[in-house]
């Protein structure tokens, strides 16, 4: 659509709506009463078509110069498909910006499946690389490694030359701080959320059940005795930090044939007991 574009320039643009509204009129006994009746309805008409004039914007912000809790879900799914023209919504998502002596604005997404092209070597990084709104290049090597190829999004630098060229940017000290920045937060966006579904295909051979540990906050769960000896066996708990997580594993108990174990349960047997860095809610 015409709106992706229209989001890439800077002033607003603006279009008059009009709108024009019909009213019927009633037969009446009395012409003259009837006259002056049509020359009212004529003139609320008149006014009425001024009052329906409207200025409208057609471009508003694009969606990294806005702020995150302003966003709805359903509009990062939109712009992700517009940007990676997918035709499912992506998976997870990290919108943030740097500000300081280094400012840019970043939107990575992670594609709800992996790409067919995943392991071939030839394949270059998805960021997109705009100045002021100005597109730069398309999988811009030097944003992103190649092990983090399957990350989608566009970053946005206000204080590069528009007319820069790879090489420059091969040379440009600020862009390899920037490219540290994106890897980090590129791996914190699957170091949040987890599933049920995706922890028992990361199960370990001879692993029954499900672990996991409740507590108020990561923090606290994190530092929790319990899990010292379970490190050591580099196993997997989910971090359970929501106020109904509790609650809810109590009712669920098991999940396709693999039980529920909480990793504070007095008498655990330790020697099965899994433990890694995912979290849940």
């Amino acid at each position: 659509s015409t709106k992706k574009h229209y989001e890439f320039i800077s002033y607003p643009i603006s279009l008059w709506i009009e709108k024009t509204t019909e009213n019927e009129i009633s037969d009446d006994k009395d012409e003259e009463e009837n006259k002056d009746e049509e020359h009212k309805v004529e003139d609320v008409d008149e006014d009425k078509e001024k009052d329906e004039k409207k200025k409208k914007t057609i471009n508003e912000k694009p969606i990294w110069m806005r702020k995150p809790e302003e966003i709805t879900k359903e509009e990062y799914a939109a712009f992700y498909k517009s940007l990676t023209n997918d035709l499912e919504e992506h998976l997870a998502v990290k919108h943030f910006s740097v500000e300081g002596q280094l400012e840019f604005k970043a939107v990575l997404f992670i594609p709800k499946r992996a790409p067919f092209d995943l392991f071939d070597t030839r394949k270059k990084p998805n960021i997109k690389l705009y100045v002021r709104r100005v597109f730069i290049m398309d999988n811009c090597e030097e944003l992103m490694p190649e092990y983090l190829s399957f990350v989608k999004g566009i970053l946005c630098y206000e204080d590069l030359p528009l007319n820069i060229s790879r090489e420059m940017l091969q040379q440009n000290k600020i862009l390899k701080v920037i490219r540290m920045n994106l890897v980090k937060k590129g791996i914190e966006i699957g170091d949040e959320m987890t599933s049920l579904k995706d922890y028992v295909t990361r199960m370990k051979e001879g692993q029954n059940d499900i672990y996991y540990i409740t507590g108020e906050s990561k923090k606290a769960v994190e530092n929790s005795p319990f899990l010292e000896k379970l490190k050591k066996k580099g196993y997997e708990v989910l971090y359970l930090v929501d106020a109904i997580d509790e609650y809810v594993v109590g009712q669920l108990k098991e999940f396709e044939g693999k039980k529920l174990v909480s990793a504070t349960k007095e008498g655990l047997k330790q020697e099965n007991v899994y433990v890694a860095d995912a979290k849940a809610h």
